[in-house]
C-alpha cells in the first residue's frame, strides 16, 4: 500500500486523546505510528555484493565474524591481554584484506586484454573517483509518467510556485 494512504487511513486518536500530559510520550505515539507506516510501506531490500567484491573469500568472511565476536568480548571485558588480542587480530585480518585485493587486482590485470585501462578503473574505483551514469528518475504527475528531464524539472517548478498559493487557501479555509 501507499505510504500516504496508509498515513491518512492511521487513527491519530490515540495521539490527541492521550492523557498523559508528557510531550515526549506524545511524540513518542505518533512516531510509533509513523515508522510503523514507513516500514511498511519501505522494507528494507538487501542486495548481493559478489560483483562489487568477489576478492572476499569464505575464509575471509568467517575472519569478519570472528572479528566481530572479539570485538564484542572485548567491549565487555576489563582484561588488557584481550584488548591486545583484538588489536593484533585487527591488523592481521587488516594485512589478510589488503593481499586478497592485490591478487584480485592483479588477476584482473593480467587477464585483461587493455592492461591501462583496467588499471585506471582500479585506480578510480579504490579512489573512489567511480562514474556513474547519470540517471534521472520518472516522475508520476497527474497519472503521468515524464521521464524527460526537462519535464521533470518543469514539473517541479510549477509543484514549488504554486504549494503556497495551495497552502495559503487551505490556511484562509480553516
Amino acid at each position: 500500500m501507499n505510504f500516504q494512504a496508509l498515513l491518512k487511513k492511521e487513527n491519530w486518536e490515540s495521539v490527541y486523546t492521550d492523557t498523559d500530559t508528557d510531550p515526549n510520550h506524545t511524540f513518542n505515539l505518533s512516531l510509533c505510528s509513523f515508522l510503523n507506516n514507513v516500514h511498511t510501506s519501505f522494507p528494507v531490500q538487501y542486495k548481493s555484493m559478489k560483483d562489487k567484491n568477489d576478492w572476499i573469500t569464505q575464509g575471509i568472511k568467517i575472519s569478519f565474524k570472528h572479528d566481530r565476536s572479539l570485538y564484542n568480548f572485548t567491549n565487555n571485558s576489563n582484561d588488557p591481554k584481550a584488548n591486545v588480542r583484538y588489536i593484533e587480530y585487527c591488523d592481521i585480518l587488516r594485512n589478510v584484506l589488503n593481499r586478497a585485493k592485490k591478487q584480485n587486482y592483479s588477476r584482473l590485470i593480467a587477464k585483461s586484454n587493455k592492461k591501462i585501462r583496467t588499471t585506471w578503473n582500479i585506480i578510480n574505483k579504490e579512489t573512489g573517483k567511480v562514474h556513474l551514469v547519470e540517471q534521472v528518475p520518472t516522475l508520476l504527475v497527474n497519472d503521468e509518467k515524464l521521464k524527460d528531464p526537462t519535464d521533470v524539472a518543469n514539473a517541479f517548478n510549477n509543484f514549488l510556485i504554486t504549494i503556497t498559493e495551495k497552502l495559503n487557501i487551505q490556511q484562509i479555509i480553516q
